[in-house]
C-alpha cells in the first residue's frame, strides 16, 4: 500500500505533521489487496489501521466485488473516517498527484525522476458502478480533498 519514488516511501497517511492522501476508491482497493496478500492477519499496533482491519474483517473474501459491496453497505464512509482520524488540524494534507508533487519539490525532491507507483500486488481496478458508489459513500473525502 506504499508509494515509492526516489524521494522516499510514503505509507498512505504518515505521521509527520503532513500527509499525502489518495482517491478513496483506489485506497480501498489497495487495502483489500494488502489484506489478501497477508491472509487477513490482524494488525498488532494500536492505531486506526488496526481499527480499520477490525471493522472490515467480518467481510473477509478473496472476491473483490463481494468485499467492496459489503463495505459500501455495512461500513459506508470508512475510508473518510480513516483519513479524518489521521489528518485532524493542524496536519497539512496533499492529494496524490500534482498537489503532492508540488509539496515534494518544495522539500527539494524531484518526483518527476521516478513517479510514484503503487507497490501493492493484485490491486483491482474499480468498475464504473463502484466508482459511482464510492463517490457517494466517501463524499466527505471527495469534497475535502477535491478528488
Amino acid at each position: 500500500m506504499a508509494y515509492m519514488g526516489n524521494w522516499g516511501c510514503f505509507i498512505h497517511i504518515p505521521k509527520t505533521g503532513w500527509a499525502i492522501v489518495r482517491d478513496p476508491g483506489d485506497w480501498l482497493a489497495s487495502a483489500w489487496a494488502w489484506r489478501i496478500k497477508y491472509d487477513w492477519q490482524p494488525y498488532s499496533n494500536d492505531c486506526p489501521w488496526k481499527d480499520f482491519c477490525a471493522l472490515t474483517d467480518q467481510f473477509r473474501t478473496e472476491d473483490w466485488d463481494e468485499w467492496f459491496w459489503n463495505i459500501q453497505k455495512y461500513r459506508p464512509g470508512i475510508v473518510s473516517w480513516f483519513f479524518h482520524v489521521y489528518t485532524p488540524p493542524p496536519v497539512e494534507t496533499y492529494t496524490l498527484g500534482k498537489d503532492a508533487y508540488k509539496f515534494l519539490r518544495s522539500l527539494g525532491y524531484n518526483p518527476d525522476d521516478v513517479p510514484p507507483a503503487n507497490v501493492g500486488e493484485g490491486v483491482p481496478e474499480l468498475t464504473i458502478a463502484q466508482r459511482n458508489e464510492i463517490r457517494k459513500t466517501e463524499k466527505y473525502s471527495y469534497e475535502r480533498w477535491r478528488f
